[in-house]
């Protein structure tokens, strides 16, 4: 029979045949129930990793000096995205990628790598350091005389993250001094060093946050997989880990791949532009023992296109898809069937997606020597429709607070925040919705009319743009049934009649089903029910 199943499904059905000493050897629970949606295990995790804090003194000195360095939203977003690439993390985390991403500042400085930090190499020279500030603060120039002064000041205060200011700009750039004061040479020869220093520091900034980082992830993920076993949940990373581990084990995949020739003779990937690394490693682990294998391997079909690769919140990766083209065609002999005829787009869309395609290969084919080119062929459609493609003009820019603007206070209580950013959202949601209301009164249907945006956030504001302008609209909602506005009320309604002194159910139910009460009635029984012993 023909089997339809997803990577997911497909990976489960390996890890329920998988030995129980596998799994033990994996820390999975056995019997598990499989977590399709891991937000609730997310939610109750946090608890636990802050009582790891608690009870880790180091770990605890960690968080507050990456909280001291991002702040408390910096990390704990870090930390998200980790958990979120929690298996991704974990295997690179195992082959020491993780330990050797960034280089401590001694390998890429060497010059600097017997120094503890490298702001102590300005010890090191603080005798050409003072000559230096000597000859600036002798300079007849005022602002060059006024530097050499702070430089002085820096330097005998053993002020030493102060001494880069003196000589260089917000950006980092050696200040423009006349070559005409003396010492010019050596005032150079300090801003030189200053920048090396600088970049040394910058390097080793990144080195401890990364540090920092690592070490927080890995006691949030130990938290996360003690609270899945607790549990008896398994994720879908968890999958992903043990297929890869079962089909590229030496020992177990044979074992596996005799169990999958007696059941798998065609197999057909659709979509493969959504396909994460991952779960083509595990994949290809499998199809390699083919390799070279003639009518023993299975007709293996992919079918995808790159271009329309958008998945990556799933970790779907376009270059997985070439590679797996080239695996299929050279190792187990395929052959490549490319469709670039199309039957439903207009033939300005086509015309606007060879132009963009075309564009973005040629960048990505010139942005790295090592890069495998990208094989876009121009697409020709079907369809007769003329079709267009146009640009709105771009809406304006807010502009840039002054540096030195004051800070006004604002109470936040009766005041909210006035943010450029948001004023220019909704411009352009504005110019947006004109544009609409003029293809409606030339003829075109309001409901053959669909607005995409990049975050849903942005359509509420574009529904409040058409509406101004007399246009409903309607946004299609993303939330389960049962958190729909209207199957909430039924269920306050039915809370009502099943337990009346729920005043609270009582006071929705009331409010948007049948209107009967008004605002100020509905006060009153607030107030009532205050004041009703239960």
């Amino acid at each position: 029979p023909v089997q339809i199943r997803t990577f997911h499904s497909w990976f489960a059905a390996l890890l329920s045949s998988a030995p129980i000493a596998v799994v033990e050897a994996l820390g999975l629970p056995m019997p598990y129930e499989l977590l399709e949606d891991d937000a609730q295990a997310v939610d109750l995790v946090w608890p636990r990793f802050y009582e790891l804090l608690q009870k880790d003194e180091s770990l605890h000195r960690v968080y507050r000096e990456a909280v001291k360095d991002a702040g408390r939203w910096g990390v704990e977003e870090a930390l998200t995205n980790a958990l979120a690439k929690r298996v991704e993390f974990a295997l690179a985390d195992s082959a020491g990628v993780v330990a050797r991403s960034i280089e401590p500042f001694g390998k890429s400085f060497p010059g600097l790598a017997h120094l503890n930090q490298p702001l102590d190499k300005f010890i090191e020279e603080k005798s050409s350091l003072q000559e230096a500030a000597r000859l600036l603060g002798a300079a007849p120039q005022k602002s060059y005389a006024a530097k050499g002064v702070e430089l002085e000041k820096a330097l005998s205060e053993q002020h030493w993250g102060d001494i880069a200011i003196c000589l260089l700009t917000k950006e980092g750039e050696p200040r423009k001094f006349s070559e005409k004061i003396d010492g010019i040479a050596q005032i150079r020869a300090a801003q030189e060093l200053c920048v090396w220093v600088q970049a040394a520091v910058s390097q080793h900034a990144a080195w401890l946050h990364q540090q920092r980082m690592a070490q927080l992830s890995r006691g949030l993920l130990q938290c996360f997989a003690e609270l899945k076993r607790s549990r008896g949940w398994v994720d879908m990373g968890d999958l992903e880990r043990a297929a890869q581990h079962l089909l590229s084990d030496d020992a177990l995949a044979g074992w596996v791949q005799q169990r999958l020739d007696a059941r798998v003779k065609h197999l057909l990937i659709d979509e493969f532009q959504d396909t994460n690394p991952l779960q083509w490693q595990s994949l290809q682990s499998w199809l390699s023992g083919y390799a070279g294998a003639g009518g023993e391997a299975p007709s293996v079909f992919i079918v995808g296109d790159a271009k329309q690769s958008i998945y990556r919140f799933r970790r779907a990766e376009p270059q997985v898809f070439a590679a797996a083209t080239r695996f299929v065609c050279e190792q187990l002999g395929g052959t490549l069937l490319a469709c670039d005829h199309t039957r439903r787009n207009a033939q300005g869309i086509t015309r606007a997606v060879n132009a963009v395609m075309a564009k973005a290969a040629d960048s990505m084919t010139s942005s790295s020597a090592s890069a495998q080119p990208y094989d876009f062929r121009e697409h020709t459609t079907e369809s007769e429709a003329v079709g267009r493609v146009i640009q709105l003009p771009l809406s304006p820019q807010p502009d840039k607070p002054l540096a030195d603007a004051a800070l006004v206070w604002r109470d936040t209580l009766t005041q909210p925040r006035d943010e450029p950013e948001e004023h220019a959202v909704d411009t352009e949601c504005k110019m947006a919705a004109r544009w609409v209301a003029k293809q409606i009164s030339g003829g075109v249907k309001a409901n053959e009319i669909l607005v995409l945006a990049r975050q849903r956030n942005r359509l509420s504001r574009m529904r409040d743009a058409l509406r101004s302008l007399g246009i409903e609209s309607q946004i299609s909602e993303k939330t389960a049934l049962i958190e729909q506005p209207e199957v909430q009320d039924v269920v306050a309604l039915l809370d009502a009649l099943v337990s009346p002194f729920i005043y609270l159910a009582l006071a929705r139910a009331q409010k948007p089903l049948f209107l009967v009460w008004r605002d100020a009635q509905l006060l009153a029984l607030a107030i009532a029910a205050n004041a009703t012993p239960l």
